[in-house]
């Protein structure tokens, strides 16, 4: 397929090579700095554009690989609804869910085809605890629980996303940034049902800069089932990029998705019968995974295998979480915290 890049920064260009990796052409970039535009066109060797509607006018792609700021990746969505081109949407969508709805609705309005490119959906464990609901091995699920933590804030300075840094920009920290995935799977696992935050603690304790390095939420399902989501950037700076645990406990069984001692991911099954152990998808497989998923849908007229109404309800629980936590200094700081932008009227 022919591919268009929208936005620079470590995703787009992850996005832009793991489409050349697939087989995919890309024939346009944009990037609203000149200085992210020239690295694009230097690292792609495709033609670059000021604003993402001339780059979607004038290459007419049959696909958008979108990214960018916070506060400026819904526009981009936007520019792909206004032009017709179908799209992969990778986090960050927005900083908040009245940022990104217009978007999403616009697109659902027109029939746009659009996807989340969410790597890890690709989780063996993901797989695992989606079969165990369907057959029954699970039960009913009771609790949920998403433990994220990946490297320190200084891994954004002085590149071209330390805008996730900044939460005019990016809508806070740590949460901000990466809570998107542990809500993600919690909603798979309890289906379409409402689900609701009932409470969060933010922290910035650890590295004292203005923004959250360590966040919890606390959900619950209409049927009771409980959800806790927690993202830090607690983990030390080195060759492994984080750790990563999922939890899953049933009325019949519990699910575990973990990384060994050795950082071999593993799934444990655990029943009253045993443990079943299988082996966990390579991180470094996830993205190509989802985005040839998401792409063999488009190609054979299926629908996105996440659809971008996802995304809204993701960011909903999150801003649920900061709401809760800003409310009071006992779930907030200890240190000052920078505020978040304005959210729309």
């Amino acid at each position: 397929m022919r591919a268009v890049v929208l936005s620079y920064s470590h995703h787009g260009f992850g996005m832009g090579r793991t489409a050349l990796q697939l087989g995919h052409e890309l024939v346009g970039a944009f990037d609203p700095l000149e200085s992210e535009r020239a690295t694009m066109a230097e690292t792609f060797g495709c033609p670059v554009f000021d604003t993402a509607a001339e780059c979607l006018e004038t290459v007419k792609p049959d696909v958008a690989l979108v990214s960018g700021r916070h506060t400026l990746a819904p526009d981009y969505l936007q520019a792909c609804v206004d032009a017709g081109v179908p799209c992969l949407f990778d986090k960050p969508w927005a900083d908040c869910a009245d940022r990104l709805r217009p978007a999403v609705e616009a697109a659902e309005a027109a029939g746009l085809w659009g996807a989340l490119t969410l790597p890890t959906r690709e989780l063996r464990v993901c797989e695992v605890i989606s079969k165990s609901i369907a057959d029954g091995a699970l039960g009913d699920l009771a609790h949920f629980h998403s433990r994220l933590s990946t490297s320190t804030p200084a891994r954004y300075d002085n590149m071209p996303s330390a805008w996730h840094n900044d939460p005019s920009i990016s809508g806070g920290g740590c949460w901000a940034v990466e809570c998107q995935h542990g809500i993600d799977i919690m909603l798979d696992a309890m289906g379409g049902q409402p689900v609701k935050a009932v409470a969060g603690v933010i922290s910035n304790a650890m590295f004292q800069r203005p923004f959250d390095d360590y966040a919890a939420g606390l959900f619950r399902a209409a049927d009771g089932s409980t959800g806790l989501v927690e993202c830090s950037y607690a983990y030390p700076l080195g060759d492994h990029s984080g750790e990563y645990v999922i939890r899953a406990v049933g009325t019949n069984a519990i699910i575990l998705g973990q990384y060994t001692a050795d950082l071999v991911g593993q799934v444990q099954v655990h029943t009253s019968q045993g443990v079943q152990v299988y082996d966990e998808t390579p991180r470094s497989d996830m993205m190509a995974s989802i985005m040839g998923r998401s792409i063999q849908a488009l190609e054979n007229g299926d629908p996105p295998p996440i659809p971008l109404r996802q995304a809204v309800r993701v960011l909903e629980l999150q801003d649920g979480v900061y709401d809760l936590a800003r409310q009071s200094s006992a779930t907030n700081g200890p240190h000052l915290m920078a505020a978040p932008a304005p959210r729309p009227a």
